[in-house]
């Protein structure tokens, strides 16, 4: 039976409207948006009073794993992006298939009360402790995110990464042998077992390739994960989409660029292109480090680049030159990576915030279309994150010929110190909310017309911080 849900103003993708109705389907999509009908609201409606109501958030990186490094990799030591590696390389060792999944589950429940309703998940760790392929689905770290992601609710796109070699000329690294697998064919059949277990159980559960960076995989892998992409697009076995979604890491480093061009004469974007990228849709995450030629590249239809702002601050990898990016027509969105900090309020506006220390002007990111840098960052954090997954998410309004969107929908509160007065001009509400708004004002999260979230709890949030605490103290050495 269908049900319906009101606010004092929900966003229509053109502005905040009050008086509207969301109606929700039985099979958790999006109805209808819009005033009641003649005679009145539907009966049995459910009545928001006192919040605003948004589209979920899209996180379109993340790997949920690095919660478990938060604040302990900030003393000297680790002081750059290759140092940094160690520590996180220790966690990943060191974490059971059952503490990956208490992890993992942490980082989506905070990312669910933080307005994120969709992740990315870029996953790189399949295998056991000692290097060896998991025996069963009990040790297998892929089948802990997805029943991670189940338990919390969250919508998944498990991008799952390949992981050949340490880089360039390099040896095989121990701290990776979680990451590593022996050939592409060996990745991509366990890419598609994983798949028949989970697309039947949970239609919140897609899939996508990742060849994690032109520094982890060589040309022919590279060139083996876009032909799968190709021939598998829109299989429904893997996606919802009319494409295989594809990401790589690519032009976070300097040093990452001066490799890429000394094994294949051209920087990171360049050389996937030429190893099988061209033509496909395909998203670039970080793109720091790029050229025009670059850029060039990163603009044409199907593309899109994934910045991960508040990490890229964090491990000092610069700030991408998103006004070029805007002015060449290249699609951005964003995710929290390594979960220095989950937020994508945060993620919004340092965007425009790097480029106002940089150029010491304010009011900088218009992309075409957009009245306010709010209406373009937002739709970052939403539409274009959403297209780089695959996913009918993002938005809440039904477009002719296109899926039906999932009912996947946040509140914010009108009351919270952070947003408290925003109402009194709708017309700036949305500016309010990207550059004001704190996670903690979100009260309710919907996914596919389940509420995962209600005033502000998630319903197994205490049972998973008293978990996650004891993987810490065994992480950390305490009894």
């Amino acid at each position: 039976m269908a049900c319906h849900v009101t606010a004092d103003f929900i966003f229509t993708g053109a502005g905040f409207e009050s008086g509207q109705v969301l109606s929700i389907g039985d099979d958790g999509r999006v109805l209808a948006l819009g005033s009641p009908p003649p005679g009145g609201a539907p009966a049995g409606i459910l009545r928001l009073a006192g919040r605003v109501l948004l589209p979920g958030m899209v996180n379109a990186h993340s790997h949920a794993f690095q919660r478990a490094i938060r604040g302990r990799v900030e003393r000297p030591g680790p002081d750059d992006f290759w140092s940094w590696r160690t520590p996180m390389y220790d966690a990943a060792l060191r974490l059971t298939a059952p503490e990956i999944e208490v992890v993992s589950r942490l980082a989506f429940i905070e990312m669910l009360k933080a307005g994120v309703t969709s992740v990315g998940e870029f996953h790189y760790l399949h295998n056991r402790p000692d290097g060896a392929p998991p025996n069963d689905e009990t040790e297998d770290p892929d089948d802990a995110v997805l029943r991670a992601a189940e338990a919390a609710g969250i919508r998944i796109t498990l991008l799952r990464a390949a992981y050949a070699r340490a880089g360039f000329a390099r040896s095989t690294d121990p701290m990776q042998r979680r990451f590593v697998e022996r050939s592409p064919e060996i990745f991509l059949a366990r890419l598609e077992r994983l798949a028949a277990r989970w697309r039947s159980r949970s239609p919140r559960v897609t899939f996508g390739v990742a060849p994690h960076s032109v520094r982890a995989v060589d040309g022919a892998w590279i060139e083996t994960l876009a032909d799968f992409a190709r021939r598998h697009a829109g299989d429904r076995a893997l996606t919802d989409a009319s494409f295989l979604p594809l990401h790589v890491h690519a032009g976070e480093q300097p040093r990452e660029v001066r490799e890429a061009v000394d094994e294949h004469g051209a920087p990171p974007i360049l050389a996937l292109e030429r190893a099988g990228l061209a033509g496909l849709p395909y998203t670039a995450v970080h793109a720091i480090h790029v050229n025009d030629e670059e850029i060039a590249a990163l603009s044409r239809p199907g593309v899109t680049v994934a910045a991960c702002p508040v990490t890229e601050r964090n491990l000092g990898d610069g700030a991408a030159p998103i006004p070029r990016f805007l002015a060449a027509g290249v699609r951005l969105c964003l995710g929290s990576d390594s979960q220095a900090e989950i937020n994508q309020f945060e993620e919004m506006r340092t965007l425009e915030y790097n480029e106002r220390l940089k150029q010491g002007r304010r009011i900088l990111l218009l992309p075409p279309g957009a009245r306010t840098p709010a209406e373009g960052l937002f739709a970052c954090a939403t539409v274009h994150g959403a297209g780089a997954l695959g996913l009918a998410a993002g938005t809440l309004v039904p477009v002719p010929g296109a899926a039906t969107p999932w009912a996947d929908f946040y509140t914010v509160d009108l009351s919270h110190p952070t947003i408290a007065g925003a109402d009194a001009d709708p017309d700036t509400l949305l500016d309010a909310v990207v550059f004001g708004a704190s996670p903690a004002a979100v009260r309710d999260v919907c996914v596919a017309g389940d509420f995962v979230v209600r005033d502000g709890h998630h319903r197994i949030e205490d049972e998973t911080v008293r978990e996650f605490r004891l993987v810490m103290r065994r992480l950390c050495g305490r009894p």
